[in-house]
């Protein structure tokens, strides 16, 4: 099933862009791409392929030094809005699962890692990629993420999430940085 999702889709009839020069690429070439990939993809894997396209673009006008396009013409499509907000909650069984499998985990940092995400819904990312020992408030109880995914915000951290804390400093000793 995941070879199908990721295969060129059968939905597109003829080559689109793919036969074009960059330069002669316009907003409405693309958008026409996206427009026909909005009938096969679901909206966030849609603002991935903009996404990749604007890249691209870019890349070529910045790195390889394009002067064609002009403008990025993978910029203010009208693309279908992203909600993909979590409002799931593991299940008992999920949670006896995992339980489990952290128990027979070598790695000791595992358990308290899963603890703190569990305990604050953070991304899986976050806490690996933005937390800093100096941006835990002890005091308040907050962790305050800088470069999380929707820019600055707290972490409200519970009892188990702070003693988790604790324990990943007990294994790792903290630098502030």
């Amino acid at each position: 099933a995941r070879a199908r999702a990721t295969r060129p889709l059968d939905v597109i009839e003829g080559p689109l862009m793919a036969g074009m020069k960059v330069c002669d690429i316009q907003p409405y070439d693309v958008q026409e791409l996206m427009d026909e990939l909005r009938k096969a993809r679901k909206p966030a894997t849609l603002q991935l392929e903009r996404a990749l396209l604007r890249g691209s673009f870019n890349y070529m006008r910045h790195v390889w030094c394009w002067s064609e396009p002009e403008a990025n013409p993978a910029i203010r499509l009208k693309m279908p809005k992203v909600d993909n907000g979590r409002d799931r909650v593991m299940s008992a069984d999920e949670q006896r699962r995992l339980d489990e499998a952290i128990q027979e985990c070598r790695n000791q940092l595992v358990g308290p890692t899963m603890t703190l995400l569990t305990e604050t819904a953070m991304r899986s990312g976050e806490p690996l990629e933005y937390a800093c020992w100096k941006d835990v408030d002890w005091d308040s109880k907050l962790l305050k993420l800088r470069d999380s995914k929707n820019s600055m915000r707290d972490v409200p951290l519970s009892p188990k999430a702070i003693e988790a804390l604790k324990e990943l400093a007990r294994l790792n000793p903290p630098d502030p940085d």
